[in-house]
């Protein structure tokens, strides 16, 4: 299963919006970048960005209920 989150960020600098979107991604959290729209914003050397995050997991099977 998978659940996604999008956000949208009008006017970071670069050197943040990389430094945020490495520590998001760790290997134990199956977290990946699923889509990801960067543009200019046209002021201060600063972007505007679109990033959808998926998280992946696999749900526990739900035991089940046996009569002895």
């Amino acid at each position: 299963d998978k659940a996604a989150v999008k956000t949208i960020l009008t006017g970071v600098t670069e050197q943040a919006f990389y430094t945020w979107l490495h520590a998001l991604q760790q290997p134990k959290s199956f977290i990946g970048i699923t889509r990801m729209q960067i543009n200019p914003s046209g002021t201060n050397k600063t972007i505007n960005a679109e990033v959808e995050f998926t998280q992946f997991y696999r749900e526990k099977a739900v035991p089940k209920v046996t009569k002895n």
